[in-house]
């Protein structure tokens, strides 16, 4: 990525150089000749300079050419603002780089580009179905390793792809999905190396119709799947996939267009994840149709309910259903209008108080009136709700509503809140601290409030229930301060330590750069603190003192934890660690299955593996498979029960191990 100095910075995703030519990550014409630049540099295969070389560099729609001289110099004009990519190729060879250009008048008006030339290779494979028979219409995504590259190639009739020629030769993690079929990967492939050869697993699909207690159809209804996967013992709430999607957001396809490849969607940066299992409706989830009827295709196999909700009804569940892969099972969910509560919030003296916040236990919020009123319309079951208004401790009432019951009253009081906490925070020399940022949680698990010191280190923090108080003090400058129990009072004295701070690098050797995903973390005891990264750097003051540990996280790298001494500062914001150098290199996959002495698949079976760096442990699915990531180099042993092998692990590769578990003596 190249940055016009001065300018915004984009991340900016990869794509190939030879099949989607260009892929911007902002939109701008490239006429408008008022704030344009110049955009200019060298094309190199090797150490020389590539004679001729085309050099591509455009936008969605508009796509400039220009060849290089005979020394691989280009020169490209009238560059307005926005960000673009540009690639290089010539003779079998090619080169990408995404250009962040933001243009500013203020700004230098040149902008020099590097690209150097790689040798393609194919990446080719098949992607089989039910009974290993070839599966077309799969889409392959395609992804480097070290950035995302949203590539994606449908297979054809015989279930092949062939990336020939169109990407280096590298390793790529491919993600396979297509209707109908559970997602595969993301799995190691390197093109030039042999073809690989995936089989999908069946999904399986519900569908169903949504009624009202006449059998009604109702409309708009928002539907979340729930539920166990098959092969999981813990039982975890899955977003409901849009038939046709994959969960976790779905995915951000790449069309192709002429020359451009045309990202529609969010830009996929960072690399995709599974969205975090959430029974709460999002946007994007499945609604009934005017019929009330609905569909969910590609779910995991395993029992599971289908919560709904809607406006004007209350919330229902269904009856547990069993999900089996490749059939589909058929639901009906019966919403009732459920009841009205009405109420009020009062304090100790039965008043009524105004402007309470109440919230029922399935999210919903009202506020109550001048009287302390509030109603709540379609409840049904048994319902908690909790009370919040400023000055008064939190309150909560529960009731159950009965089957045909229309109205339920619950009336909630609160205590007031009398407790206070102020004073002075300061550094060891005892001059005030300005704008250290205050937590005081009071005991009993109540909810925490928040202050920030003034000019003279003063805070003060009222309506707050009885104390002692678990008080946090933040301030970029010192250390941390944490502190268990310190009571009510309006002079207390705080005093920071200044701590200490550390600066370094964090990079891959083979690339320069640290993982397009690396977080930094810095943990004593349990105060933990993410680092962030300014390219390859990273800076961080207002440390305590003393042992602590750095962790490194990224996908596809292993685990990276190294425990330094960090000393005490002087004064504010020195650095008193400097010049730390992590080095973190790309592991590899282990793959593989877990069978009984019959050989039969173990479903739900924990894998994990024993080596030098921590990987976190794996679940076999419901066909006893198994995929280990980020698995260092070198000669590791994988377990799962009574098995035990011991595999060859290289990074940026794949290896295979199968394990039988024995029968238990």
């Amino acid at each position: 990525m190249i940055v016009l100095p001065g300018c915004r910075k984009h991340r900016a995703p990869t794509v190939d150089a030879a099949v989607h030519d260009l892929a911007p990550v902002m939109t701008a014409p490239l006429e408008e000749r008022a704030t344009s630049r110049k955009v200019m540099g060298e094309v190199l295969a090797g150490d020389k300079g590539a004679a001729f070389a085309t050099v591509k560099l455009g936008t969605p729609g508009k796509v400039r050419s220009v060849v290089a001289d005979e020394d691989g110099h280009f020169e490209l004009g009238a560059v307005a603002p926005g960000a673009y990519a540009i690639t290089a190729a010539d003779k079998g060879l090619a080169a990408f780089t995404g250009l962040d250009v933001g243009i500013d008048p203020q700004q230098p008006a040149i902008v020099e580009v590097k690209l150097v030339l790689e040798p393609t290779a194919p990446l080719t494979g098949i992607v089989r179905g039910k009974g290993g028979k070839p599966l077309a219409g799969a889409v392959v995504r395609i992804e480097e390793t070290e950035r995302p590259l949203p590539l994606e190639l449908e297979t054809a009739l015989d279930g092949r792809i062939a990336a020939a020629g169109r990407i280096k030769g590298r390793a790529y993690r491919i993600t396979i999905h297509r209707a109908g079929y559970l997602s595969d990967g993301p799995r190691l492939v390197r093109a030039g190396g042999p073809p690989f050869d995936v089989q999908l697993a069946q999904g399986a699909a519900l569908e169903g119709v949504v009624v009202d207690e006449a059998g009604v159809a109702v409309a708009n209804a928002e539907l979340a799947v729930i539920g166990t996967v098959e092969g999981h013992a813990a039982e975890d709430a899955m977003p409901a996939p849009v038939a046709g999607t994959t969960t976790g957001g779905g995915w951000t396809r790449l069309v192709e267009g002429g020359e451009l490849g045309v990202l529609t969607g969010g830009i996929p940066y960072p690399p995709l994840v599974p969205a975090v299992a959430t029974s709460s409706v999002a946007a994007g989830q499945p609604r009934s149709d005017a019929h009330g009827r609905f569909a969910i295709a590609e779910l995991p196999a395993g029992k599971v309910v289908v919560t709904t909700r809607h406006p004007d009804f209350a919330g229902a569940t269904s009856v547990p259903v069993v999900l089996v892969a490749g059939e589909t099972r058929t639901i009906r969910i019966e919403l009732s209008r459920g009841a009205r509560i009405v109420g009020r919030v009062l304090d100790e003296q039965r008043l009524g108080i105004e402007d309470a916040q109440v919230t029922t236990s399935d999210g919903r919020t009202v506020v109550s009136d001048a009287g302390g009123r509030f109603g709540i319309d379609h409840v049904a079951g048994h319902v908690t709700l909790s009370v919040r208004r400023l000055g008064f401790l939190r309150g909560e009432a529960s009731s159950d509503v009965q089957a045909g019951q229309r109205e339920a009253v619950l009336d909630v009081t609160l205590r007031r809140a009398l407790g206070r906490l102020g004073g002075d925070v300061t550094d060891p020399t005892g001059r005030a601290v300005a704008n250290a940022r205050l937590t005081i949680t009071p005991r009993g698990g109540a909810e925490a409030s928040h202050a920030t010191t003034d000019g003279s280190g003063r805070f003060l923090v009222e309506a707050m229930p009885d104390g002692p108080y678990r008080v946090v003090i933040e301030h970029p400058d010192f250390a941390r301060l944490s502190l268990a129990a310190v009571e009510a009072g309006t002079d207390v004295r705080l005093v920071l330590r200044i701590g200490g701070g550390l600066d370094g690098e964090l990079y891959d050797p083979r690339t320069g750069k640290p993982p397009v995903d690396a977080r930094l973390t810095w943990t004593s005891g349990d105060d933990h603190r993410s680092i962030p990264l300014d390219g390859r750097r990273f800076r961080m003051t207002g440390l305590p003192s003393g042992p602590c540990r750095l962790t490194v996280q990224a996908r596809g790298y292993p685990r990276f934890e190294r425990d330094v001494d960090l000393p005490e500062s002087d004064r504010p914001g020195e650095i008193t660690l400097r010049d730390l150098r992590i080095e973190v290199e790309l592991g590899g996959q282990v793959r593989g299955r877990v069978r009984d002495d019959r050989g039969d698949p173990v479903s739900g079976a924990e894998v994990k593996v024993v080596s030098n760096a921590s990987v976190d442990p794996v679940t076999t699915d419901s066909d006893g498979r198994f995929l280990l990531d980020g698995v260092p180099s070198g000669s590791v042993r994988v377990l799962c029960r009574s098995a035990s092998e011991t595999v060859e692990v290289r990074s940026n590769e794949e290896s295979r191990v199968d394990l039988v578990i024995a029968p238990p003596r």
